[in-house]
């Protein structure tokens, strides 16, 4: 099948930066400048949990501002099923992010690469001036402090292994296809607690229903069971399933006098929305279907979820699938809603508060109104496609993101050439 400007359909939606996935998780680790090389392990380990179907949060100062930081932490810190802490750097608010995740009784995988050292020369607040300034800041003459050593974080490695708690070191310096290979070795160590990890998801699941009677708690937690079996890939459904997953939500809702938590119902349209990429593409009607069902669940999310940085994230959701319908049924219309559902996820993933959602939206919003741009108010709708890409960059850079640098570069120059030929 093909699509406008002679690609392909999986061309076509390459150019979104979609939510990974439904299981909440987060990546702690220490800021570029003490650690060069901390991004070549967190886009890795990212890559690994995406495939998985983790919903990935970034944390540290460089993704969110300081003074942001500490409340989207323990908030997230409440909500994840997994904290993953790369300890390369060994810098202070990482030591506390990790204890506080093992005082919390998180699923905490620690890992660091071989050559991880202790950032010492970051623990002073001031590494510039006078020789004078700095002997006195750091007791140590200029040329001395330039030449002081950062020492290997072996010792933890030690000491960690005396309390039970063993860190993955892995090896960003070893080919692709080698078992140390930070992503490889990872997804290794996943593999192992996937089960754990889907059952800590299950419990945090039904904490809001946790006061319904021990008869119907037993068929809340079949459901959810059900619905995460189907998620892991652990059994086989088809459309007809998830319709009865979804039956059975609404029965027993209604007979319990509870309401099965929002998080459920995402999982559940995520469902409908993997069978697209099982289904053929010329069965249009079968995926359209599947897509419209997705947005009828996410919708219906909206009508009781208070929670405004979760309402946000699901208007992104309903966004991604109208503008992914609109390559296969009115796209016009689609085009419109996504924009719209772009916008009021826009209202709360602003750009000092949640640099990454606020980067993505803007990238699937340019991505949107380029789409209606080529059918409709073609100038405006381009150059309101080059102003969202604008933003997006503003947070994907090249040498921190680069694999959605240059999907967002690539989609601004595809939008730059579409106006020069309407001008």
């Amino acid at each position: 099948m093909q699509v406008s400007s002679g690609t392909t359909l999986v061309e076509e939606k390459e150019r979104t930066l979609s939510v990974e996935g439904e299981i909440p998780c987060f990546i702690v680790f220490s800021d570029r400048k003490h650690v060069d090389y901390i991004y070549n392990i967190v886009n890795c380990v990212r890559a690994c949990l995406s495939k998985r179907g983790f919903k990935v949060e970034l944390l540290s100062e460089e993704t969110i501002p300081d003074e942001y930081f500490g409340g989207r932490f323990e908030k997230l810190a409440e909500e994840c099923v997994l904290g993953v802490v790369i300890l390369d750097g060994f810098r202070p608010n990482v030591l506390f992010e990790y204890g506080f995740l093992r005082g919390k009784g998180r699923i905490v995988i620690p890992l660091q690469d071989k050559k991880a050292f202790v950032a010492v020369r970051s623990l002073y607040s001031l590494v510039e001036g006078s020789d004078e300034i700095i002997k006195s800041c750091t007791g140590l003459t200029k040329v001395q402090f330039a030449k002081l050593k950062e020492p290997s974080l072996g010792y933890f490695q030690n000491l960690s292994d005396r309390h039970g708690i063993k860190a993955i070191v892995v090896d960003c310096g070893a080919e692709f296809d080698s078992c140390e290979y930070p992503q490889n070795k990872f997804d290794h160590e996943l593999e192992k607690i996937m089960p754990a990890i889907l059952k800590k998801y299950r419990e945090q699941n039904l904490k809001p229903v946790s006061e319904v009677s021990p008869s119907y708690l037993v068929k809340f937690h079949d459901l959810v069971l059900d619905i995460s079996e189907y998620y892991a890939g652990t059994n086989k459904f088809d459309e007809g399933d998830i319709d009865k997953v979804v039956s059975r939500m609404e029965g027993l809702e209604k007979d319990a006098g509870s309401k099965m938590p929002s998080r459920v119902y995402s999982m559940t349209a995520s469902l409908y929305l993997s069978l697209i990429e099982k289904s053929d593409w010329k069965d249009v009607h079968k995926i359209v279907s599947h897509y419209e069902r997705a947005i009828g669940l996410y919708t219906g999310i909206l009508n009781f979820e208070k929670d405004p940085v979760l309402r946000s994230d699901i208007s992104k959701r309903i966004g991604d699938c109208h503008w992914s319908a609109s390559q296969y049924k009115d796209k016009v219309e689609n085009c419109r809603l996504a924009i719209h559902a772009y916008a009021e996820a826009l209202k709360v993933y602003v750009f000092d508060k949640f640099p990454m959602g606020y980067a993505t939206t803007q990238n699937n919003l340019g991505v949107a109104y380029g789409t209606l741009g080529e059918v409709e108010d073609k100038v405006e709708n381009c150059r309101l496609a080059i102003k969202a890409y604008n933003e997006a960059l503003k947070i994907l850079t090249e040498e921190e993101f680069p694999e959605p640098h240059k999907l967002v570069k690539r989609n601004l120059e595809r939008t730059l050439i579409l106006q020069k030929q309407i001008i």
